[in-house]
């Protein structure tokens, strides 16, 4: 019955992560980095983990079976996930990314 079951799924992220890639010629990581990221003056962003700082990474927790927090042990991701779980980010290049959002692609009086 519908309403019974929950099932979340990114492969609908993974699937335009591989057609970006194949229209633009460039790896996803590469296309985002060049046509968003820098776009937008993202200088602590960045989709590929060597990187970024190692000293600013913060791992992801998750719930066990018990309801306790422990350390993801899939992370980092692999690039076979890169379209839906590979950016890595701060708090202020994710204001400036929101403020382009909420401008309609527009951040510093210029386009994106």
């Amino acid at each position: 019955m519908p309403g019974e079951k929950y099932n979340y799924s990114n492969i609908g992220y993974e699937v335009l992560g591989c057609m970006i890639a194949e229209v633009s010629g460039v790896t996803l990581e590469d296309y985002i980095n060049q046509n968003i990221l820098k776009r937008i003056d993202r200088k602590h962003s960045n989709m590929l983990l060597n990187i970024i700082d190692q000293e600013l990474i913060a791992c992801p927790n998750i719930l066990d079976q018990d309801l306790k927090f422990k350390q993801n042990e899939f992370f980092p991701y692999t690039r076979r996930h890169a379209a839906s779980g590979t950016l890595l980010s701060n708090v202020k290049d994710m204001c400036r990314f929101a403020v382009t959002i909420l401008n309609k692609g527009n951040i510093d009086d210029a386009g994106f």
